[in-house]
């Protein structure tokens, strides 16, 4: 009876353990210090100034190919490229 009793113990142990191995890590941003901040903040910084000079680039394209009046994606791009080289 007490080989069962301990096989008990040992069981709940292991199971103790595969559940402390298999808890997610909690990403809040409450428990990371102040230089993690940081670079998440860079980090996102980073992405804010990629994400602004798309959307510049695409108003930019947009802006040309309503002036030169293209309607198709072809003609579109002929008007930008021709656009730079001399105009519409």
């Amino acid at each position: 009876m007490s080989a069962l009793v301990r096989s008990e113990h040992a069981f709940e142990s292991d199971v103790a353990e595969l559940e402390a191995a298999l808890a997610l890590p909690s990403f809040s941003p409450a428990l990371l210090d102040e230089d993690a901040e940081a670079a998440v903040e860079a980090d996102w910084g980073i992405v804010a100034a990629v994400a602004a000079l798309l959307g510049l680039a695409i108003a930019v394209v947009a802006y040309i190919c309503s002036v030169c009046e293209a309607r198709s994606f072809d003609a579109c791009r002929d008007a930008v490229v021709n656009y730079f080289g001399g105009g519409c």
